[in-house]
């Protein structure tokens, strides 16, 4: 059964710090039974025909879930349930191989709601390959993790095979740096907010008015990350304290 992971020492080194991940159970698949779901993970009827604990060609280790269809037939998934801190960025990351003809896919998802919260997809490639996408948790504290093994046309799955191990949830701004993904980059902030606390004027006073729509302020978070945000906060109040 997999913790929360805190990574230190060396890492610390390229990344600024530690940083925590969402407890996801058995999130490398290391744990399980040849020919029986992955321990930490469930499925509806009928996922067990099609998805298994695979011991062999894994991304971290030799491990990982192996999805094989005979036959197109109706989407299955396994899943497990996590949980999320309300109004928060984080980041969605998995690992992902098709046959070439498969689409695997990951999804965070509300229980109850059709609409994902965050999505990654295989682009179809024949070897690993990692898929990040940045997601704001709105007001959701309880999500459900869902794996796919294909995401085919008509809410169907195709016949062949796909892999995924190494699945993640971790806030944007602790995510070892990688650089922009979908949704947003997702490193630590790029250095000293040299703004913050700092008083100022307009070399030239706008011409619009300021909006008192909270949604820009989730607009900020997503497009600017965190540290931006807070400087806008401060640029923001300092403007109307003069």
């Amino acid at each position: 059964m997999r913790k929360t992971i805190l990574v230190c020492g060396l890492l610390a080194v390229t990344t600024s710090g530690c940083w925590t991940a969402v407890d996801i159970q058995n999130a490398d698949f290391a744990a399980g039974v040849v020919g029986q779901l992955p321990e930490g993970w469930t499925g509806e009827e009928g996922a067990a025909a099609v998805f298994e604990y695979f011991d062999a060609d894994g991304h971290s280790g030799t491990t990982c879930l192996q999805y094989h269809a005979q036959q197109e037939q109706e989407q299955l998934f396994v899943e497990q349930s996590v949980k999320l801190a309300t109004e928060t960025e984080y980041v969605l990351s998995a690992w992902l191989k098709s046959d070439g003809a498969t689409m695997p896919t990951v999804e965070v998802r509300q229980p109850g709601e059709k609409a994902a919260l965050a999505r990654v997809a295989s682009d179809g490639s024949t070897t690993w390959q990692k898929f990040s996408v940045r997601f704001n948790s709105g007001p959701v504290s309880q999500a459900a993790v869902q794996l796919f093994g294909d995401r085919g046309p008509r809410r169907m799955s195709r016949a062949g095979k796909s892999w995924i191990d190494d699945v993640r949830i971790a806030k944007a701004g602790e995510e070892p740096l990688e650089g922009p993904i979908p949704g947003g980059y997702v490193g630590p902030p790029p250095g000293e907010n040299l703004a913050l606390g700092k008083s100022y004027t307009w070399s030239q006073k706008p011409s619009y008015g300021y909006s008192t729509d909270d949604r820009w302020s989730a607009l900020g978070r997503v497009l600017l990350g965190a540290e931006e945000h807070r400087w806008l906060a401060d640029a923001k109040a300092a403007e109307h304290n003069h």
